[in-house]
């Protein structure tokens, strides 16, 4: 798994991708000039000439302070460029570049209607325009890399890379460099986006010192988000300075919100607050209403984490009133933590609430988990117990989403390049077969005259046929060995080597237990504030963390258990006919390997803590039969439970008063109210001390 660095909260992938870059421009000066009635005609054919090499220089500048504009106004760009496209015939020499930076910012805008017609109206005159199909990937690439999916970004973008030719526009080169390889920094792929960015930033040296400046700026946050901080620094510091050479305000709004960055991952909370201010600043000064949004959604977010509840209401509010649809939501969400830090419950879940909605419907529907997570964070930190946990199973329910339909995504591009290989071999085959019928034919033309020669032709048909069995022999047992991989691939974590999820129903399946009634021990172990050693430590520190938490798991297992990756940081034991007493010392023993020895990473010493949640099945006294998915229900809310009452803990649920599975939801549902009520009988195993000793102790009811 390649290290990614997600950006700021607030700060959207790619710079300058999500603030698109438009223009002002003047439309006098497009035609050349009319003559003056009765004045002399002495023109001649070389001034003629000089004419329209004028006038297509002054199209060209125009079309580039378009460009310019769009970077802060990118529906008035939109609007102009329309209006210049009017008054160009299709055929002309500019039309071409006009209506790719529309469509480019019409992706960028997120506006499907116009962007496909815009794309359409490129590709119908490829024969007029060279270019044509390299434009028209570059403007669905840049859609689909802001709306997804990302990977159709990503093979479209290459697609018309291998449409440009040697004398291609420079700016089209351009583009679609960096399109490219912000499709690769989205799929994670920075060994492929790094060199793309390095290319980029070769190509814009000549093309004037906005298009430079955003090449740095890009190349700088790839070094980020690949984790290379060291780099990124240093890249860091070239993009301010270049800004304040150039003096443009956007460039060094980007420049200074890019240097957050490096001063989160140091810790320097000053230097951090002071360069969000600068970039704020500068946005406001260059007159773009979603640049400030994004200035004032990142200073809220500054407060927000250093509990600053009230100065934070001041900035959402001021973000709100500019009611820009891209950043609303985010608004809403920053001004609902705001008000649930200042213990405004009610008003803060609404406000929560409404900007996580709006924020789905504006394109930011795979960070719900991580929004959601983030509010049961607050929400726990305020105080609010309840509501925190209820967000946090709302959150798992998201995180599985999300899992599952990447997960299905890798198996559909492995499938996709499957169906492609397949669909060349048979095309392979289909002209070899015709090859033989021509050669058929031919011999059956030439038999009366030259048997001797037909007696050969026909001993080289049948070689040829027992090549091409042979062949097909071989590419057939290496689509069984592909589809054989692509199941090992499904079925089991890159990171750590664990079976996932997929592997465990497919085990419960052939062992007659995926719908039968479920007999064995469950724990379900999630590694306490992993988010928190993400964000102190970097994501390369995070996977070693799961890397080694996956080793250390794996010495608590007997022969017959079994350990997959559940998901993020949750792990699953399953453990055959294991009793209620060897499951506590189990879960005694989890605990401990976890946190009695912390994780060096790069010098680095990482404290873990895990909480847990288990149970041995049937259940104690009615033996109630449930199948597994109940099952795991029933442990992930006593894993909840744990997390609930201060982490580094184990709940396991011993026996439970429930005569069948409708009072058994309900006390799932509510585990707690339950366990005070007597329902249910918990025993409690809490983590290493300071003295490194664990303690094992059952749980009372709250009221005993």
């Amino acid at each position: 798994m390649n290290p990614v660095i997600p950006p700021r909260r607030h700060a959207r992938p790619t710079p300058f991708r999500a603030w698109l870059r438009l223009g002002a421009w003047v439309l006098a000066g497009l035609l050349a000039s009319t003559q003056a009635p009765g004045a002399p005609v002495l023109a001649s054919a070389s001034a003629s000439q000089g004419a329209s090499a004028t006038a297509l220089r002054s199209l060209s500048d125009q079309i580039a302070e378009l460009d310019k504009l769009g970077r802060a106004r990118p529906a008035q760009a939109i609007a102009q460029l329309g209006a210049l496209l009017d008054t160009l015939p299709n055929d002309h020499p500019q039309w071409l570049a006009a209506m790719t930076l529309r469509g480019y910012l019409q992706g960028q805008m997120h506006d499907r209607e116009g962007n496909a017609r815009t794309a359409q109206a490129i590709e119908a005159l490829k024969p007029l325009h060279p270019d044509a199909a390299a434009a028209a990937a570059l403007v669905k690439a840049e859609l689909l890399l802001n709306t997804g999916p990302v990977h159709r970004a990503d093979s479209i973008a290459s697609e018309g890379m291998s449409e440009l030719r040697p004398d291609s526009a420079a700016l089209l080169r351009l583009r679609l460099v960096a399109t490219l390889a912000s499709a690769k920094e989205e799929r994670g792929r920075f060994n492929e986006s790094l060199p793309l960015r390095q290319q980029a930033l070769k190509l814009a040296e000549n093309m004037g010192p906005l298009h430079q400046g955003k090449a740095l700026a890009d190349m700088t946050y790839g070094l980020i988000m690949s984790g290379q901080m060291a780099a990124a620094k240093e890249s860091s510091a070239r993009n301010l300075d270049f800004a304040r050479q150039v003096g443009d305000d956007l460039l060094l709004s980007h420049a200074y919100n890019t240097q957050t960055f490096i001063d989160t991952a140091e810790h320097d909370s000053v230097a951090e607050l002071a360069n969000l201010q600068a970039a704020l600043k500068h946005a406001r000064q260059a007159g773009s209403p979603r640049r400030v949004a994004l200035g004032l959604a990142n200073l809220a977010d500054h407060y927000l984490i250093s509990g600053q509840y009230d100065v934070a209401v001041m900035i959402t509010e001021e973000a709100m009133a500019l009611n820009d649809p891209y950043s609303i939501g985010l608004a809403k969400f920053n001004h609902g933590i705001a008000l649930i830090g200042l213990h405004r419950l009610q008003d803060g879940l609404r406000f929560a609430r409404e900007g996580l909605t709006r924020m789905q419907q504006t394109g930011y529907t795979a960070d719900q988990a991580r929004f959601t997570l983030e509010l049961g964070g607050y929400l726990e930190k305020s105080g609010y117990l309840a509501d925190a946990v209820r967000t946090y199973q709302q959150q798992r329910q998201l995180a599985y989403d999300v899992s599952q339909q990447a997960q299905q995504q890798a198996i559909l591009e492995l499938q996709e390049a499957n169906d492609a290989d397949r669909r060349q071999r048979e095309l392979d085959l289909l002209q070899r077969e015709n090859i033989l019928k021509n050669a058929s034919l031919e011999e059956q033309g030439l038999r009366q005259r030259l048997w001797a020669a037909g007696a050969l032709i026909s001993a080289l048909v049948v070689a040829v046929c027992v090549m091409l069995v042979l062949r097909l022999r071989r590419h057939n047992a290496q689509l069984r060995e592909g589809n054989a991989l692509l199941r090992t691939l499904s079925e089991h974590d890159a990171l750590t080597g664990l079976g996932n999820r997929r592997q465990l129903q497919r085990l419960l399946r052939a062992e007659g237990q995926d719908d039968q009634p479920f007999e064995a021990a469950m724990l379900l172990i999630d590694i306490d504030h992993f988010k928190r050693i993400n964000d102190q430590f970097g994501h390369a520190a995070g996977d070693a963390v799961l890397v080694e938490v996956a080793r250390r798991l794996r010495t608590v297992l007997r022969p017959g258990d079994t350990l997959v990756r559940w998901g993020g940081e949750e792990f699953l034991i399953v453990a055959p006919e294991l009793g209620d007493a060897p499951l506590v010392h189990m879960a005694q023993r989890v605990l401990s390997v976890l946190g009695s020895q912390a994780v060096t990473v790069d010098g680095r010493r990482v404290q873990l803590t895990a909480s847990l949640g288990h149970a041995s099945f049937p259940l104690a006294p009615s033996r109630l039969v449930l199948n597994w998915e109940r099952a795991l229900a029933l442990v992930d809310t006593a894993l909840y439970l744990a997390k609930a009452h201060g982490r580094n803990l184990a709940y396991g649920v011993r026996a439970v008063t429930a005569d069948n599975e409708t009072e058994l939801a309900e006390i799932s549902h509510n585990l707690e109210a339950a366990w005070q009520a007597g329902r249910v009988q918990l025993i409690a195993t809490s983590g290493p001390a300071l003295d490194g000793q664990a303690l094992i102790q059952p749980v009372p009811p709250a009221h005993a």
